[in-house]
């Protein structure tokens, strides 16, 4: 593995590792001193927050590393201001302002039915809800930026803060005994905001030429970054997506009275599955990059050695999983969660199983996207989204469990998608 690879890997694996560590040890704290009801709420905030910030940040962010990431040499050779960076970082920084500003307008409209149909008519489940979308949308413009700077090492220090600041109040709210669904919900928001701080205080720390990204820039800069971002988010983020709005669906899907319950199970599964399958995407994300310049040097062989050895480790682990869970989640969930999520442990075996298809589409998807097949990747995925759909509404007539319905739809769509990927992968490699 190339020594640039090694690093970028090391890094992201380290602070994708940390993070899930901890955030899930925060939503084990927040789930043993809060009811299950409570804690469904409070995930279901969280999880809406990053998913709506996820979907307006995500394809800008992938552009904007790719421009970046084009102009570093000249960057690294001078480090001084100068038009390489300052010019690519402009518009995406204006972008990212626009859709804040935007968010903000549509919550403020939109705050009736988003208090009645979500949180079960929580006026500060609301307000915490919206600040934490619109300083999240910073967070990630900054940390875009460093990625496509490269600078792995910062971007590690920027993504433990809000876990490490939350776990802090957590701890203090268990001291004094002020758990409630009003002090997780500001505590939440003082995370982030103090995460925002952190990153901008690098930034003017480490990268002072960098300000004149402020500055309006002209309209003719703007057109071909959102034309290029709405393109990558098409494919990019329609799994993300998919898994996002889990927790959505089946509230507003469930016919029983305990819908919250529910939530609260499925995320404690989600919570489990995605250790996984975010663990194999930092590693083919990192590797990125140089799968595009093999491909533009036709080193079609190596490319399908690292192909084939990502696509056997992620069937040999989802396996493991599979089996391990059927001989002990009962146990895990129990040790872990308490036995009020005992009952979960059913839906771990089926959420595997179609996180499976979702880890072995993603390797798919990022290795298209080295062969510059995106108008493809995305054809596709819209494809695989009605998949989804069509199961999913079978699902829901034929009464299924709401969660069980969840997972066999999206594996359903993620195996359909993994097999558009291949052969089309397969011809691209061919020619």
């Amino acid at each position: 593995m190339p020594e640039t690879i090694r690093k970028a890997t090391v890094y992201n694996c380290a602070s994708l590792v940390l993070n899930i560590i901890l955030r899930f040890v925060n939503n084990v704290v927040i789930a043993r001193n809060l009811s299950p009801q409570i804690f469904g709420l409070y995930i279901l905030m969280v999880n809406t927050t990053f998913l709506i910030s996820r979907i307006c940040v995500s394809g800008i962010n992938s552009s904007l590393v790719q421009k970046i990431s084009s102009n570093i040499e000249n960057y690294l050779t001078h480090k001084e201001f100068d038009f390489t960076i300052s010019s690519v970082v402009k518009p995406y920084f204006w972008i990212h302002l626009f859709l804040v500003f935007f968010i903000l307008f549509v919550f403020i409209i939109s705050l009736p039915l988003i208090k009645k149909y979500l949180f079960d008519n929580n006026f500060i489940l609301c307000i915490a809800f919206i600040l934490a979308v619109i300083i999240q949308n910073l967070i990630a413009f900054f940390n875009g930026l460093l990625q496509g700077l490269k600078e792995f090492k910062l971007l590690f220090h920027t993504r433990y803060v809000y876990p490490v600041v939350l776990f802090c109040i957590l701890i203090l709210l268990y001291i004094f005994k002020l758990f409630s669904l009003k002090t997780i919900s500001i505590s939440f928001v003082i995370s982030l905001t103090l995460n925002l701080l952190f990153c901008i205080a690098l930034i003017k720390k480490f990268f002072p030429f960098l300000r004149g990204f402020v500055s309006i820039p002209k309209t003719y800069g703007l057109n071909p970054v959102i034309k290029q971002s709405l393109n990558i988010s098409i494919s990019g983020l329609s799994t993300f997506v998919l898994i996002s709005i889990g927790p959505i669906i089946v509230k507003i899907a469930s016919q029983v009275d305990d819908t919250n319950r529910l939530v609260a199970f499925l995320m404690v599964t989600l919570a489990i599955c995605r250790i996984l399958d975010n663990l194999f995407k930092t590693f083919i994300r990192s590797a990125y990059p140089y799968f595009s310049s093999w491909f533009a040097g036709r080193k079609i062989l190596l490319i399908k050695k690292y192909l084939m050895l990502l696509l056997v480790t992620v069937a040999t682990f989802y396996g493991l999983c599979i089996v391990v869970t059927c001989l002990w989640g009962k146990i895990l969930i129990l040790s872990i969660y308490g036995n009020k999520y005992v009952d979960s442990y059913k839906f771990l075996i089926v959420g595997f199983g179609a996180f499976l298809f979702v880890s072995l589409a993603d390797v798919l998807l990022i290795t298209l996207y080295s062969a510059e097949k995106e108008n493809y990747t995305a054809k596709a995925s819209i494809f695989a989204f009605m998949v989804y759909l069509i199961i999913f509404t079978v699902g829901l007539i034929t009464s299924m469990n709401p969660i069980i319905t969840f997972y066999i739809s999206l594996g359903c769509s993620q195996f359909v998608l993994a097999l558009l990927f291949t052969l089309k992968l397969c011809k691209v490699m061919k020619t």
